[in-house]
């Protein structure tokens, strides 16, 4: 099987974390014994363009552990003009996709990871080559309301010729079927893949004594680390010394720094700044218990990471970690309720002696590893391909979770 994605978004290197389950879903299907390519138009922006950067190559071919990948590489020099954007990214992608196949041939399947803007470049390469092509969603947008009317037909377009649609848990699945028009066709599930160094770590004993939660979140107003400081302000009249470290950074730190020192916090709240993936994870290894605090996910991928490092987990039902976390995993709340998930947060603590690590990694790694969700993706290429499974005649069920 000989499949390229197309990402609407991708690492520019091996430490981004930027659209990191792209990528490892890409190397997880080359193990498998996929044959893989990437395909990824870049802009830089104007604040980060340097001299070197006019002069750098604009297409660019790398073999990253067996994953061919071609990045077509541009400056942003219209960011406010959206449609402008979108036309010359699809057309700086379809030259990448001409240097792709030149030297790599046609494949048989893409697969189109958000539908923008990544589908529109789909739809016009299988249009082009008659290749069909898998969609997989992944983007907030649509749970927040984000996308303007236009934008939904055209993502509604796009769903609508996908082959096979997939949605990251059973939440968004649900909620595309009612924000998106693709006549009778319907959603399957498969989730993100959970990276095997997780599984691979050496397991640590939750301790006794102070209890310390880990957060791992982009610092910005949907991840909701205003209600988790609040909330652990609550718990820790509970549990005194319990504490808090949350890993990441973004426009909302100087905010949280200064609530975390009102609160009288501050002392318990270690704010770790950004990490290198290597780094969180080990981070995370040595915490107690993981919490996420999300007023809106698709998945939540750093949950089941959390799962597979043992930890029990306290997650807000935002639209992900519902599909993730059952009883035995932890503890979910309702989002935006400060004081219940103060108290998730104590009975975690409390309670540790209840989650066996073991149970915990072992049950992520059914769901969410690496052989499960390959082998779930593998299923809608063949039938794709196979022609078992045309637009529209998809049923609804969940694959792989």
């Amino acid at each position: 099987m000989h499949v390229v994605l197309l990402p609407s978004w991708y690492p520019k290197d091996a430490t981004d974390i930027g659209g990191s389950f792209f990528r490892e879903q890409a190397l997880a299907l080359h193990r498998s014994g996929c044959r893989v390519g990437v395909v990824t138009p870049q802009f830089d922006s104007l604040r980060a363009l340097s001299l070197g950067s006019l002069f750098s190559p604009r297409l660019t071919t790398e073999v990253d552990a067996g994953v061919i990948t071609v990045r077509r590489h541009a400056v942003n020099w219209t960011p406010r003009l959206r449609d402008v954007i979108r036309r010359r990214w699809t057309r700086i992608g379809e030259e990448a996709f001409e240097a792709y196949q030149s030297a790599h041939g046609v494949p048989d399947v893409l697969h189109v990871h958000s539908v923008l803007d990544a589908g529109v470049l789909a739809r016009r390469l299988s249009a082009r080559f008659r290749i069909p092509y898998v969609l997989t969603e992944h983007s907030t947008a649509f749970a927040r309301g984000q996308l303007p009317a236009d934008e939904l037909r055209l993502a509604s377009d796009i769903a609508q010729f996908a082959s096979c649609r997939i949605a990251v848990s059973p939440q968004l699945a649900d909620l595309l079927v009612r924000t998106l028009d693709v006549g009778s066709g319907d959603w399957v599930t498969v989730p993100n893949i959970v990276d095997a160094s997780f599984f691979s770590t050496p397991l640590r004993s939750i301790r006794q004594g102070a209890f310390t939660f880990i957060n791992v979140a982009l610092m910005d107003y949907k991840k909701g680390q205003d209600i988790l400081l609040q909330a652990f302000a609550i718990a820790r009249r509970d549990e005194p010394l319990m504490a808090l470290i949350i890993v990441g950074d973004g426009e909302e730190e100087p905010r949280l720094r200064q609530l975390a020192q009102s609160l009288g916090i501050d002392g318990g709240v270690t704010f770790a700044g950004r990490l290198s993936r290597a780094a969180v994870r080990e981070r995370v290894a040595a915490a107690d218990g993981f919490v996420l605090s999300s007023r809106v996910e698709t998945f939540g991928v750093v949950v089941a990471e959390a799962l597979a490092l043992g930890k029990p987990v306290v997650a807000t039902r935002c639209g992900g970690p519902e599909s993730i976390v059952r009883d035995d995993d932890g503890e979910l709340v309702p989002v935006g309720d400060i004081e219940a998930l103060a108290r998730a947060m104590v009975r975690v603590a409390k309670g540790r002696d209840r989650f066996d690590p073991s149970a915990l990694r072992e049950g992520c790694r059914a769901r969410f590893g690496e052989d499960a969700v390959i082998r779930a993706i593998r299923d809608c290429y063949a039938a794709v391909v196979g022609r078992a499974m045309l637009p529209g005649t998809a049923s609804a069920r969940e694959v792989g979770a």
